[in-house]
């Protein structure tokens, strides 16, 4: 099982993701700030990290550096 860690300040689309991602065999925890976010990205490992990257300071990508994986793969897709 994949775990995500989903960092949105958009209640709909985190109410759709934690609802969604579970049904296709996926662990979701949810953060609507970049600052709920640092407890969970420090004491757990998560695969997959999907966040809004126009949320207020602090940027959602810096909270990356903080993650305890020991490969790190980025990939950016932004919508406009």
């Amino acid at each position: 099982m994949h775990k995500f860690l989903l960092v949105d300040d958009d209640d709909a689309v985190r109410d759709m993701m934690t609802v969604t991602l579970p049904h296709k065999g996926c662990w979701v925890v949810a953060a609507a700030y970049v600052a709920e976010a640092l407890k969970p990205i420090t004491t757990e490992t998560f695969d997959v990290l999907i966040t809004d990257l126009h949320m207020p300071n602090p940027c959602p990508l810096e909270i990356l550096p903080t993650n305890k994986s020991e490969e790190l793969v980025t990939s950016v897709q932004s919508q406009n």
